[in-house]
């Protein structure tokens, strides 16, 4: 079973402008399908830390006693067709959070963007 690669159609860019998008382990469909999309047409800096590696359609299931367990039933493949699972959607510019950074009440990850947007 092959994976479905998503995209948007190949079209000029509306703007000559720098992006950076900043992430921090999204873990849903919509995340990881757009940071896939960004990776693999290269629309920007991704700045931050490697998303979840977690994608495709959700098998909830209700277990006595109300627990519930959910898992995707499908195989899900970076537009390249390497493993998206597990692996996810690594930074083209690793940040990290860092204790003097939360103490001092700086979004680490917003401010590196910020300074790759400006460069």
């Amino acid at each position: 079973m092959g994976g479905r690669q998503w995209g948007p159609p190949a079209a000029k860019p509306l703007a000559n402008a720098k992006e950076a998008l900043k992430g921090e382990r999204p873990g849903s469909m919509e995340s990881e399908t757009c940071m896939g999309i960004v990776e693999a047409y290269k629309l920007g800096a991704i700045v931050g830390a490697p998303t979840a590696g977690t994608n495709g359609n959700v098998n909830p299931f209700t277990l006595p006693g109300g627990y519930s367990v959910s898992w995707t039933g499908m195989k899900v493949l970076k537009h390249d067709g390497s493993q998206h699972h597990g692996v996810g959607i690594r930074p083209t510019v690793p940040v990290s959070r860092t204790r003097a950074g939360v103490a001092a009440g700086h979004d680490e990850f917003l401010d590196q963007a910020v300074r790759v947007v400006k460069e």
